[in-house]
């Protein structure tokens, strides 16, 4: 089956390779603007699920908090990727962090592989287009069984300027005491107008420029009567 392709005025392969992101996905667990949207796929154990905010194994677009269904299945254009690693537990609040080889980095990979519940994870981090939406939009492969899938999306990455489609949808994933719903990826026909090139540039240096998370000090004694000194 042949694939529709969109040719842009931009060497994403060029683009990837002049990245701190260009190595072997493997590295980081796999066999834009700031605050982009981010799509997940919504399966039986989420709360938007549970409280019937979205329907289950749907994918989901969250933007400012706000998240919307686009289906069980949704065309996307992958055009990037870099490293991620989340944690939602120990903190105030969500930190990421992009260097795989930095302590952090390597210290949620290390609590993520100890305990599925650690609330870590780690892997690659793709940018979409969502031609459907009109809008760009990430997605991280944080957890094993996504991991495993990111290599398949990878392989439709652009290597020069030539945009493709590609269809996410789900499928079934088992081991011996467990059944869950996993990310499936494959190339789409579907035909798509590009966004402008000006504006796909600059979403696609920023995307390839992420910011590590500031984790504020705990405030001791010591410290806060030096911060009151600097006052």
């Amino acid at each position: 089956m042949s694939t529709e392709l969109a040719t842009v005025s931009i060497d994403f392969g060029a683009l990837q390779k002049a990245s701190d992101f260009n190595y072997s996905m493997a590295e980081v667990g796999a066999v834009g603007r700031d605050f982009l949207p981010y799509l997940q796929l919504y399966t039986g154990q989420s709360d938007l699920v549970k409280e019937g905010k979205i329907g289950l194994n749907e994918y989901g677009i969250t933007v400012n908090k706000n998240t919307t269904s686009l289906g069980k299945s949704v065309i996307a254009v992958p055009i990037l990727w870099r490293a991620k690693a989340l944690d939602v537990k120990s903190h105030e609040k969500p930190v990421s962090f992009y260097n795989q080889k930095s302590e952090q980095f390597i210290d949620i990979m290390r609590r993520a592989d100890a305990s599925p519940n650690s609330g870590c994870m780690y892997g690659p981090e793709f940018l979409y287009y969502l031609p459907g939406a009109k809008t760009f939009a990430t997605m991280m492969f944080g957890t094993k069984s996504s991991r495993n899938v990111a290599p398949h999306v990878r392989a439709l990455l652009p290597k020069g300027s030539a945009l493709r489609a590609m269809l996410l949808d789900s499928e079934l994933a088992s081991n011996e005491t467990h059944k869950w719903q996993i990310p499936r990826v494959g190339p789409s026909d579907q035909m798509f107008e590009p966004p402008p090139a000006d504006v796909l540039q600059a979403v696609c240096e920023s995307f390839l420029k992420p910011q590590d998370s500031v984790i504020p000090k705990p405030t001791t004694a010591a410290n806060a009567e030096q911060v009151n000194a600097d006052r």
